[in-house]
Formats: C-alpha cells, structure tokens, sequence
C-alpha cells in the first residue's frame, strides 16, 4: 500500500509471494523473498519491481539457505544516497542500484565468517545461536549505516563495529556504548534515509533509576553529569525514550 508524507491512501499493488523486506530508489523497488517455503529453496533472494511500467525481475541467485527461518532484524539499509543490503553467512556488504545489486565492500574474513561446511542441510536456530556464542563465530550484520567515510554495524554476537571504508580497517567498540554528552549508556539504531546519522536511544527507565539513586543515596550525585541529572528530573517511568541524532564527523 502506498500513502503520501501525510498518511493518505494513494494506491495499492498486489504482490503473489510473501517477502520479508522492501526498499526502493526513484526508479526500482527491492523485495527480498521469502527464501524457503514448503520445504523448497526459492531460486533468487530479491524481487526487483520496475517503478514505471511495474516489470517485476529476480535477482541475486540463491545457492544454499542454512538458516532460513532465523532473524536478527532488517536486511535492507537506506543509507541516503545508497541503498544496501546484507546476507547471513556472508561477509560482503551489497548495494542496490538501478534494479540489480553489487558488492559494495568485504569485511575481514578472519573476524567475520561462520564455517558453513560444518552446516548439513539447515540449522535450528537456537542451534546456530548457541554453536556462534561458543565458538565466536558471526553468521550475520545488524544495524548497518554506511557513510561516506565510516561504516557501523553490530554482529549475531551484540557486538558494535566501526569500520573505515578508507583504510579497510575495522574497529570493536566496547561492549557498553557511553554517551560523552551524557555519560550513560546508550543503544543506536541506524538512522534510515541519512548517509552518516544513527540514533542514540536513551530509554526512560534510565533516567528514573538515576534520579531513584540520587534521593537513595546523595553522596552518590558526583558520580553523574549535571546535565544527565538535569533531564533525569524531567521524566516517568512510562515516558518515551529520549533520542539523540549522532553524526559521523
């Protein structure tokens, strides 16, 4: 279904198949396909639908599906003037343009690779999970945001990246993301639509638990920033969470 920036109806297309994602550029929409359904492997991972005269093609044929029925969130990224996708068990990034894809660029893989051979036919998923946390293994990215110098992302693992797409190196961040403004920890999430944003989300129930410590224990107030002290004031328990737009310098 398609609405206008202001949440009216404009018009619907019929898709015959179920997919699990979809993004678009000012010609092309991108699907990617259900990749395994009644017991048979589909042939290609992307629907691509022509804007213009709705041509629908496949794209990115499909060899193997180890895990077919295992999540770790979105796998397509607008990253503003690009759009990007990735694959688990796969250690390259790829980018949609003008109905077809290509490889952006490769992460390590000696720090971002699963030993597929070991896999024989699919793998459960609480299987994979387990299998990945013991050996270290990273079958998948999350939270990707390409910018024009810096590339961040997380793994199956929880752990954060920072890559430079200058240099080809890539940087683990410590486990705890801390905000310097703030001096409290914080998630992100990539910030669609924009080449180099992410978001920093700061849920409420932090700031009440500060302001719960302070009256407890005022000896304990030095420990936080004033103005994490300050906001902290202001919120409830059930209030939204607090989000603040990081940029790649």
């Amino acid at each position: 279904m398609h609405y206008s920036l202001d949440g009216a109806f404009k018009y619907k297309d019929k898709l015959d198949r179920m997919f699990t994602d979809i993004c678009c550029d000012k010609d092309y929409y991108y699907l990617r396909c259900e990749t395994f359904s009644n017991k048979k492997l589909s042939d290609y991972l992307i629907c691509t639908i022509n804007k213009s005269d709705k041509s629908k093609n496949f794209i990115f044929e499909i060899s193997n599906e180890y895990a077919p029925f295992c999540s770790l969130g979105p796998r397509f990224y607008d990253c503003g003037d690009k759009l990007l996708f990735t694959n688990f068990f796969d250690n390259h990034i790829y980018e949609l343009s003008h109905g077809t894809y290509n490889v952006a660029f490769n992460l390590s893989p000696n720090d971002f690779h699963y030993p597929t051979d070991d896999i024989k036919g699919t793998i459960d998923c609480s299987e994979l999970f387990k299998v990945s946390e013991k050996n270290k293994y990273v079958y998948g990215i999350a939270h990707l945001k390409v910018g024009t110098h810096y590339t961040m992302f997380t793994t199956n693992l929880f752990d954060t990246y920072i890559y430079d797409m200058l240099k080809g190196k890539c940087l683990r961040l410590p486990e705890t993301l801390n905000s310097s403004e703030l001096g409290t920890q914080w998630q992100y999430l990539p910030l669609d639509g924009t080449d180099n944003c992410v978001c920093g989300i700061f849920n409420a129930s932090v700031f009440t638990s500060i302001s719960n410590i302070i009256q407890e224990h005022p000896k304990m107030k030095s420990r936080f920033k004033e103005k994490l002290i300050n906001l902290a004031k202001d919120f409830k328990e059930e209030d939204n969470p607090l989000i603040i737009i990081y940029k790649f310098k």
